[in-house]
């Protein structure tokens, strides 16, 4: 395999937090090395396999960084503020506690998630936007951890209200959480999910009000004693790899979920319980399959019904047909999936005509249109009381 090669001086802005003219000035005055061996021109061509040192330390050169920080209280989990240290000063200012040499830090470090000013513990910094969009989604339910210290004591019945899920103003309860009691005002909460204030605001609810807030844990990786506060270190192999399994386990937990909800409102739909005049929405799948979600998204769809009126004729005698087809119709990505159909003859031409069969509704991706083909058998009756039959096949389209 043939290694890319990129300018010495494009190479240490990408990996580190200086700037191509800082950089340049210090390739000029001979602190980089590659290969062990001063390069003094910033043009110098490199790889990624190549060992560079600046100032003496030597450059990571990995896509993406991973880094597990002690925050204390008093600094705000963000990239950058005017008036308040944030957890990149505080990283960047010292505090490194790992093996080796310390790593010089990814310019586009971020936190995963948030801590408040005054919580402590756990906080993970990295610059992997899409692991780190994927862990704080509600949807794959991630675990965090908190150690809670309390103004009054904790009982089972506290227990029990979290697991049902608390009213805390928002639109739904929140998610079931994991208490367990440690002493009489001192607990372990674990939720799924990171709203405002969360773990205050569900205590307040039970007459409560938290004195000391630290995360201990989160997706698997745990703070250990060790690690003191305001120092961090980097994320072993092992942890990185924890967390994508977290991911994959909570990609499969969510598609459980999905495939429950398809199930439970095709059922509603189906037996006429689901009201579609309201517009409610719902998950449904790539590809409309109750029994697999091989290919899935988690799209919410709004619920629609559409009339057409089918006409048909033969030998005189006449009908027509009204087909209402309920389907799921995603807005952003133009689909279509069809849920039920039904078929109603609406008039005749002095006989009595049924149809055996329910259309089959399919979306036109090309022309955005609900198309279909209704088929069947027609049995009618003449004037003289005999019975006929014929082959019943048209065909129609209906906009969404």
């Amino acid at each position: 395999m043939i290694l890319k090669k990129i300018r010495l001086d494009k190479y240490l802005a990408d990996h580190t937090e200086w700037t191509r003219s800082q950089i340049k000035k210090k390739v000029a005055s001979g602190l980089v090395k590659v290969q062990d061996a001063v390069i003094k021109d910033a043009g110098y061509k490199v790889s990624a396999e190549d060992v560079i040192e600046m100032e003496g330390q030597r450059i990571c050169g990995q896509q993406y960084q991973y880094l597990l920080f002690h925050k204390p209280a008093g600094i705000v989990s963000a990239t950058e503020d005017t008036r308040e240290e944030t957890v990149l000063d505080a990283v960047r200012r010292g505090g490194f506690a790992g093996e080796g040499e310390v790593p010089f830090l990814a310019k586009d470090l971020f936190p995963m998630g948030r801590l408040d000013k005054d919580t402590e513990g756990l906080l993970i910094l990295t610059n992997d936007g899409e692991l780190a969009h994927r862990l704080l989604s509600p949807k794959f339910h991630v675990e965090k951890t908190y150690l809670v210290q309390l103004d009054t004591a904790v009982s089972g019945e506290d227990v029990l209200h979290m697991k049902e899920g608390l009213d805390i103003g928002e639109k739904q309860l929140t998610k079931p959480a994991k208490m367990e009691i440690l002493s009489e005002r001192e607990c372990l909460l674990t939720i799924t999910e990171g709203k405002f204030h969360q773990v205050k605001r569900m205590f307040h609810k039970l007459g409560k009000e938290v004195v000391y807030l630290k995360r201990v844990a989160m997706a698997g990786i745990k703070l250990e004693d060790s690690l003191e506060k305001g120092q961090w270190r980097q994320l072993t192999e092992k942890e990185i790899e924890k967390l994508q399994k977290e991911l994959l386990d909570c990609n499969q937990e969510r598609k459980k979920e999905i495939l429950h909800l398809l199930q439970n409102t095709v059922s509603r739909i189906q037996n006429g319980s689901y009201n579609i005049e309201k517009g409610s929405l719902f998950c449904v799948a790539d590809e409309f399959k109750i029994d697999s979600l091989t290919n899935w998204s988690t799209e919410i769809l709004e619920c629609r019904k559409k009339s057409g009126i089918i006409y048909s004729s033969r030998d005189g005698y006449d009908a027509h047909y009204k087909l209402t087809v309920i389907y799921g119709y995603d807005k952003m990505n133009k689909k279509v999936y069809p849920i039920k159909n039904e078929l109603e003859c609406i008039s005749y031409s002095g006989i009595e005509i049924t149809c055996n069969d329910l259309p089959i509704v399919k979306y036109n991706e090309v022309e955005g249109k609900l198309q279909g083909t209704c088929y069947g058998n027609l049995f009618f009756k003449d004037e003289k009381g005999a019975t006929h039959s014929e082959d019943f096949t048209k065909y129609f389209v209906l906009e969404p």
